[in-house]
């Protein structure tokens, strides 16, 4: 008992004696203090800038001229329509009893433009492709087109806030594949692993190549029109479209496993693309 209350004892000075003991500060001559004041007197001399009649001014000033400007920056989404010629494809596949492939195909993505003075810059990371299939009991063929790093170039005819008219022309990454797939057909019995599959004719055909693509782009802002129209097209929404063509390089030959392979699939005599623009005057 007596072992307990010398404990306690002895828990209650030392809380007591930190209560009483001064509250650490920083010493004055220490980098952590030089820098708060460094950081104070920066706020103080920011702040007095800001308050001054000339920095008032400026700021007008950069609004208005900012108001008067067609440049802007903007992150955009979007999704494609693409031509799709799988009339050969088509012709090869129904004499092995597989039903016709339609096109055109989807595509969806993102990307920015910057527009300065009359010239145009869009760039879009991916427009990824929604797959065609067909079908023939329990065995599948299925065939994508996407586009990555797409970069146009455009030159804008009509210089206006509200409306921009552009030819462009760029390139870009297109990968297209096509996927053959059938159930495997097992051994009930395998001996080793060598005879564990009797038959597997699934089969992956891709390929890489530079794409090409030309045509005529159009803005429209729908952000509609704040009471002081001086504001009113400085940040918003726009519409746009472009139509024209997205071919690539070189012969559509795929690459499989059993080597190259040409299925007479066609994509991208016409191209379009509408989405939409969150965008910021610059």
């Amino acid at each position: 008992m007596r072992k307990h209350q010398l404990l306690l004892a002895a828990l209650v000075f030392s809380i007591a004696a930190t209560a009483q003991q001064p509250t650490m500060r920083k010493p004055l001559d220490s980098s952590y203090y030089y820098t708060a004041e460094m950081s104070r007197m920066m706020r103080q001399a920011q702040d007095s800038v800001r308050n001054s009649e000339r920095y008032k001014d400026l700021q007008k000033k950069y609004e208005l001229a900012v108001s008067k400007s067609d440049g802007y920056s903007s992150f955009n989404m979007f999704t494609e329509v693409v031509s799709a010629d799988f009339d050969k494809f088509n012709s090869d596949m129904a004499a092995a009893g597989f039903p016709a492939i339609e096109g055109p195909v989807m595509r969806f993505g993102i990307g920015t433009t910057a527009k300065n003075n009359r010239f145009v810059f869009d760039f879009a990371f991916f427009s990824l492709g929604v797959g065609k299939k067909t079908k023939k009991a329990d065995e599948k063929v299925r065939a994508f087109v996407s586009n990555g790093i797409i970069c146009d170039f455009g030159y804008d005819l009509v210089k206006s806030q509200r409306v921009n008219i552009y030819p462009y022309g760029g390139f870009s990454m297109r990968v297209a594949s096509i996927y053959y797939t059938k159930p495997v057909t097992g051994n009930s019995s395998p001996a080793n692993i060598t005879n564990l599959v009797l038959n597997n004719q699934s089969v992956s055909a891709d390929y890489t190549r530079v794409g090409l693509q030309a045509g005529v782009g159009f803005d429209f802002v729908v952000t509609k029109q704040d009471r002081d129209e001086r504001y009113s097209m400085n940040s918003g929404i726009m519409f746009f479209v472009k139509a024209g063509t997205s071919r690539m390089i070189g012969k559509e030959r795929y690459n499989t496993e059993a080597g190259k392979f040409t299925p007479g699939i066609k994509y991208g005599a016409w191209a379009v693309m509408m989405g939409i623009k969150f965008f910021g005057r610059q």
